[in-house]
């Protein structure tokens, strides 16, 4: 969930323990193995040279329209209150900054049935 390579917590200065807090494409709870923190890490590692390619087209055209060299987190830092589209009850539990809000479930309306 979230932005890939945790650039939102990243930017918002928020830490990710990796012993509890699984990354984006590992597929893990929050209650690993030591054979699962040992993959979360890897994952971490590796993460900085598939972020490059994921993000690289982006980071052109905002260094193009800013006309100056800015990075991901540097963006993402910007942002004075994160509104995230999560909610706490079906996240894990994980550290949060005070200008992170949890937002999940605002679009959900009592649906009409369908007509037979």
């Amino acid at each position: 969930r979230g932005l890939p390579c945790a650039y939102d917590y990243e930017g918002a200065q928020c830490e990710t323990p990796l012993s509890y807090v699984p990354r984006l494409f590992s597929k893990f709870s929050d209650k690993m193995t030591f054979t699962e923190r040992v993959w979360n890490l890897m994952v971490k590692v590796h993460e900085p040279y598939y972020c490059q390619v994921i993000y690289s087209p982006l980071i052109k055209l905002a260094t193009e329209l800013l006309k100056k060299d800015v990075t991901p987190v540097q963006l993402f830092s910007r942002s004075s209150i994160w509104l995230l589209r999560y909610d706490f009850v079906f996240e894990y539990p994980k550290p949060v900054m005070p200008n992170m809000i949890f937002i999940g479930g605002i679009n959900c309306a009592v649906q009409k049935s369908l007509p037979k």
